[in-house]
């Protein structure tokens, strides 16, 4: 994820309904999942709603108190917010009762501790998923086996999922799994996008 001033991308799908969402005088958060290659944008859904985990690798890179952020928002203010130069990217972290959705591994899983190797009293970059904290201990609380996302940021992708993947290391929680290629591919498709001309 990167933050940027309107793009070709923003101008061929979100600033074609402004004045639809101005008119019904919506305020929020406003996503338009979509496919783009050579030939054209194909939306696919509209997200009303900050989603998860978009508004974990989102707050790596908003610069403000999102209490703040929010605040501003649902008050239908106008303004700016600061967000950090470069790249932010999100790892999901799971356990198994993700996949399976049996009840022996929801069992198997609920109420382990997630640790940390080293201390991380603050959870820089950590987003709990379906945790509860006991005794000062994050624990799996439901049935999903969604446990975290891990941020990082950088001025590269590159930088960014190094930061992500360092802090990954630092966490320990049986069985934990989660996928290891997130943002290897944004060279080949940075340059496919920039061609297509959606991000200029």
């Amino acid at each position: 994820m990167f933050w940027s001033h309107p793009n070709g991308m923003f101008k061929m799908t979100l600033t074609r309904i402004e004045a639809e969402l101005a008119k019904s005088g919506y305020v929020g958060y406003f996503d338009i999942n979509c496919i783009a290659n050579g030939r054209g944008i194909y939306p696919l859904e509209f997200t009303c709603r900050f989603g998860y985990p978009t508004m974990a690798v989102q707050s790596e890179g908003i610069d403000m108190p999102l209490s703040e952020f929010f605040w501003k928002l649902a008050s239908g203010e106008d303004f700016e917010f600061p967000t950090k130069k470069g790249f932010q990217i999100g790892v999901c972290c799971m356990v198994e009762s993700f996949l399976s959705g049996h009840s022996q591994d929801i069992a198997t899983y609920h109420d382990l501790s997630v640790l940390f190797r080293r201390p991380n009293p603050d959870l820089e970059g950590i987003c709990i998923g379906d945790l509860k904290m006991v005794d000062k201990t994050l624990r799996i609380a439901g049935e999903s086996g969604y446990a975290l996302v891990v941020t990082g940021c950088g001025s590269t992708v590159d930088d960014a999922r190094k930061q992500a993947y360092h802090r990954i290391r630092n966490i320990r929680l049986q069985n934990m799994f989660y996928r290891v290629d997130v943002g290897e591919k944004w060279l080949n498709d940075s340059d496919l996008l920039q061609t297509w001309g959606y991000l200029k």
